[in-house]
């Protein structure tokens, strides 16, 4: 009933494309606000701004509208001091996702059947992880036991590729909850890191946030996308430290 953006390759579902859209739209709008092309620059930026929000629209990712509001969402939490304007902006941006969602092109079946299936591959995640706690079901081994772990023996009507369709949910199953807890450490880390960078480099914790909102609907867990994302945040965090500490031994010299 409706056409989705689609991309090739690895990338050629509509959802995994939307999802690095949302990764790279911070870096890009950032970027071009820190040119020396002023005023131009701001213009460059909004127009990098609604274009790439505008093929995340054409997505039709439900999961992705929610990570680019929440992205957004999350510049507030850099920027603004008052809880109550904070509390606004997430009200704001919840209510933006609803209205957005409800203004889709998808029918409601199609919808449904993605949320239903998505339901019943969590399910047999976390039944994966219950009856496996400590290494899991091994990796790649979430298609091979699906079966074997859905609820009630329903496997919903994805009869092929099965997957988790959560990074987070694909590691709890095929790693156990030590895997879970550090992959979410090394997560929590980098999220720390770029919290340090957030006044001079807010791009770096916006993109955490947003793509990590959106792989909680999509199993990125083995796709090389995330690692490098974490690999840019913390190393650039640490190079400012290394800046900083012999800026400090220069002065004290």
């Amino acid at each position: 009933e409706s056409e989705r953006l689609v991309s090739v390759g690895i990338l050629e579902n509509s959802n995994d494309i939307a999802a690095i859209f949302i990764l790279v739209l911070p870096f890009v709008v950032f970027f071009l606000l820190k040119t020396k092309l002023r005023p131009f620059s701001w213009l460059l930026s909004l127009g990098a701004f609604g274009l790439l929000s505008n093929l995340v629209w054409q997505t039709q990712s439900r999961g992705s509208v929610i990570a680019l509001l929440m992205c957004l969402s999350s510049y507030l939490v850099l920027k603004v001091k008052s809880k109550k304007i904070l509390l606004l902006g997430f009200v704001f941006a919840i209510i933006g996702s609803v209205g957005m969602i409800q203004m889709m092109k998808r029918s409601a079946s199609d919808l449904e059947g993605s949320t239903s299936n998505r339901i019943i591959f969590w399910k047999a995640g976390a039944n994966m992880a219950i009856r496996n706690p400590v290494f899991g079901v091994g990796f790649w081994g979430f298609n091979r036991n699906f079966q074997a772990y859905a609820i009630g023996g329903n496997t919903g009507t994805e009869k092929t590729n099965m997957t988790a369709h959560s990074s987070w949910v694909l590691v709890l199953a095929e790693s156990g909850f030590i895997g879970l807890f550090l992959f979410v450490s090394l997560w929590a880390y980098a999220a720390y890191r770029a919290w340090l960078l957030r006044n001079t480099e807010p791009e770096y914790f916006m993109s955490l946030v947003g793509y990590s909102v959106a792989i909680s609907f999509l199993s990125h867990t083995y796709l090389l996308f995330p690692y490098i994302l974490l690999g840019l945040v913390i190393s650039h965090s640490k190079l400012d430290d290394v800046s900083l500490d012999y800026n400090l031994e220069t002065k004290a010299l």
